[in-house]
């Protein structure tokens, strides 16, 4: 009895443990393209999914999810309607832009548990984020503000929200908020029409903020009491870096100092997007750069040249660790894209560290090294006196050389095509077998970019952590003359009719083989054609033999077409030749060749004992 009320209380905790519904938060990824989502799954396993819009991942999320997005050098697309319990999180601050034109980049709404927005650019809006109808709090921060017409952040409707380290920058008005409980700290306010409109509301709740120029009198606007006026110092704000140069007073002046934790000093306590425990630790993208060649090499010295990268947290040392940022040079031979390093001979060190100077040179530089052979499609394209091959792209490839010629033939002819992948020659003799080869051709240069990492003791890693993402790579071509690779697989071919001849009947070679096996393609009669071309074109007999068969073959196969069941009869009786052909073709060459004499001998002695007889 005991036993039967376990295994009952057993089957009900599994029926309850199928019902539950089990609250899973969920990383979910934007990217900009569907191929950048594959790139992404395939390189962090903690995103379980990826789209290419934010609504989308918001649509498809549930609640306590976390949006991650990537930056981009466009922008997103705002008038985005954020209605779940989702936060959301840009990678890059100052390349993760959502842009609405008119319209509100963020409205949220309906909001039940806290949920943040964080690291995100919002740019050319009617308004950048709207907050209404929240029972819990939503937490805005490290974010950036720049010219949004209408408001920046717009907080309403008995909705709750944090307001912390964010940039405002240009914009109509900043903030309005309607609830005393809603705090504004630790953000940067510079040249805005109006920096808070609060209605009648006082001063609460805003402190160690950083205010620069705009309404700062009457009761539109919180007048600076911390700072009288101060220049923030941003590095570049027209061209969207708003990362402090050295000497801003809103570095180490903001809240919240006792929060920065090791390695990060200054870090936490900063004013504006980049400062508090949040931040964004990517620097500003390097630009600028140049790259000129000398030495008429090889050897060949390369001199590399940049726009400096003026944040202090590159271009100061770090006082606790004495570690100063700097620059990286990444460099790669003959590969273009972004040269994310190598340890080739070509390739030497990369990256360089060349610490905080804007120009460095790299010496003796070999030649870059050829591209790869690309793979030529045994399957040649034929038609009255044309061949067309086809082959692989190889990556660095700017052009191709197609060699092909006959048996006979010295020195090769080639063809110089453009950065294709198939070309057609003309002008050949029909029934001639040729040879096909190819080659992939690539500047003899060198791809560059320069990256700028901080003063943190963390392992910079570009676009990631501490040290910015590539820009762009700098072709610089060290000699004139592209470099020539390998050749490619060889194959042959023969250019024939694909016309009637006689009527009806396709003109593709081995004819007899064609209509018995149904199909130019088919492996037996590329095994019988291999051999054609490998043991009787070689020859003057075999040769002989060819142009009796190209005389004869096609009224054979007619009659083979026009009378169906001969198929399987022909197949039969091809049977020995596909095999002794196959065996041919796959023995090696010395035994194949002895095979051959032998039973051409047997053959030669057969014939003469019968026409003895005959006789």
């Amino acid at each position: 009895m005991r036993q039967n009320k376990f295994i009952l209380l057993c089957f009900l905790l599994l029926f309850i443990l199928l019902d539950l519904k089990f609250v899973h938060a969920a990383i979910l990824g934007v990217a900009p393209s569907s191929s950048a989502c594959d790139a992404l799954l395939l390189a962090d396993p903690s995103i379980e999914a990826c789209y290419t819009s934010i609504q989308s991942a918001i649509d498809e999320g549930e609640d306590g999810d976390t949006i991650e997005i990537l930056p981009q050098d466009e922008s997103y697309i705002g008038n985005i309607t954020l209605n779940k319990n989702i936060s959301i999180r840009g990678v890059e601050t100052a390349r993760t832009v959502i842009t609405s034109g008119t319209g509100t980049g963020i409205t949220v709404t309906g909001v039940t548990t806290t949920i943040s927005i964080r690291r995100i650019y919002f740019k050319n809006n009617a308004t950048g984020i709207s907050v209404q109808n929240t029972s819990a709090s939503v937490l805005i921060q490290n974010n950036i503000f720049d010219n949004n017409t209408g408001i920046a952040v717009q907080v309403q409707n008995e909705a709750l929200a944090d307001i912390a380290n964010n940039t405002f920058y240009d914009n109509g008005t900043a903030i309005v908020r309607d609830k005393l409980t809603i705090s504004i700290i630790n953000n940067i306010f510079s040249v805005n029409a109006t920096n808070i409109e609060q209605g009648s509301l006082a001063d609460n709740n805003i402190s160690f903020n950083c205010f620069h120029t705009g309404d700062t009198a009457g009761t539109d606007s919180i007048p600076n009491t911390d700072f009288p006026d101060p220049d923030p110092k941003f590095v570049d704000a027209p061209q969207g870096n708003f990362q402090l140069k050295a000497g801003s007073p809103c570095i180490d002046n903001g809240s919240s100092a006792s929060e920065d934790p090791p390695g990060y000093p200054n870090r936490a306590s900063d004013i504006g997007a980049y400062g508090g425990p949040n931040t964004d630790t990517i620097p500003f993208q390097v630009a600028g750069v140049t790259a000129t060649v000398s030495g008429g090499g090889p050897p060949y010295t390369i001199t590399v040249s940049w726009d400096p990268n003026e944040s202090y947290r590159v271009t100061e040392t770090n006082p606790i660790t004495l570690v100063t940022g700097g620059y990286h040079i990444y460099y790669r031979a003959s590969i273009a894209g972004p040269p994310y390093g190598g340890t080739g001979a070509a390739e030497g060190i990369s990256p360089v560290d060349v610490g905080l100077v804007t120009s460095d040179a790299l010496s003796n530089l070999p030649d870059a090294p050829p591209p790869t052979a690309p793979v030529l499609d045994p399957n040649i394209q034929f038609a009255d006196s044309l061949l067309k091959p086809t082959w692989s792209a190889v990556t660095t490839a700017t052009r191709y050389r197609v060699y092909y010629w006959d048996l006979f033939t010295v020195p090769e002819p080639f063809v110089d095509v453009g950065n294709v992948t198939t070309t057609e020659l003309r002008g050949l003799t029909n029934g001639t077998t040729y040879r096909i080869q190819v080659t992939a051709f690539a500047p003899n240069a060198y791809y560059l970019s320069v990256t700028a990492y901080d003063n943190s003791v963390q392992t910079p890693i570009p676009g990631i952590q501490h040290e910015s993402a590539f820009l762009d790579s700098v072709e610089v071509v060290v000699d004139s003359n592209d470099i020539e690779g390998p050749r490619s697989n060889a194959e042959s071919e023969f250019p024939d009719r694909i016309g009637p001849l006689p009527e009806g009947l396709p003109n593709e070679g081995c004819f007899i083989a064609t209509a018995a096996y149904g199909h130019y393609s088919s492996q037996q009669v590329r095994t019988l054609r291999d051999f054609r071309d490998r043991y009787l074109l070689t020859n003057t007999p075999g040769r002989a033999f060819v142009r009796w068969y190209y005389t004869h073959g096609p009224i054979a196969a007619r009659f083979i077409n026009e009378h169906p069941w001969l198929k399987p009869v022909v197949r039969a009786a091809l049977l020995p030749a596909v095999s002794f052909a196959a065996f041919m073709m796959r023995t090696p060459a010395e035994i194949a060749m002895i095979t051959f004499l032998f039973i051409t001998l047997i053959l030669v002695l057969v014939a003469r004992r019968t026409a003895y007889r005959i006789g």
